[in-house]
């Protein structure tokens, strides 16, 4: 089953629309500066992946997860099991990844979850799912996260 990613939180359109705005000042400031433009070019380029590589989509057909993304896909197996985000956010670290352009993605870690993937759109707490496969743990933000968590079978939500 194909479940839609939830819509951009507030956080997140905030920090690409300042990263947007910085690349098109960069472009800009080619009139004070003839190297600022490829300043500019490099940040509209980090956006443009970014964007590509933003979730659109999580399919568990076969009870499998794989997130869709706006070009390609990433597969992570079995699932074993999902549960939503309960309370507030942890302190997390970003060990690679974007974290906030379009969506936050990459591999992030906190004390409660440990080491993890994520494939959010959304910076809301209600939004989050933390699915568990049998080498992964991957935080994602489906549209209806209840929904998303009733489609599983019984057994593997933990």
């Amino acid at each position: 089953m194909i479940f839609k990613a939830a819509q951009m939180s507030r956080a997140i359109k905030v920090v690409t629309t300042g990263v947007l705005a910085l690349a098109l000042a960069f472009v800009a400031g080619g009139l004070l500066d003839k190297y600022l433009p490829l300043a500019g070019l490099f940040v509209g380029l980090v956006a443009l992946i970014c964007y590509l590589l933003t979730p659109v989509a999580y399919d568990t057909t076969g009870g499998q997860l794989t997130v869709l993304l706006r070009v390609g896909q990433k597969s992570f197996g079995p699932i074993t099991g999902a549960l939503p985000l309960s309370g507030r956010w942890p302190f997390t670290l970003r060990l690679f990844g974007n974290g906030g352009v379009f969506a936050g993605t990459g591999l992030y870690w906190n004390k409660t979850h440990g080491v993890f993937r994520a494939y959010l759109t959304s910076a809301r707490q209600q939004d989050a799912v933390l699915v568990t496969t049998d080498a992964y743990k991957v935080m994602i933000s489906p549209e209806d996260p209840q929904a998303f968590l009733a489609a599983l079978p019984m057994a593997e939500q933990q």
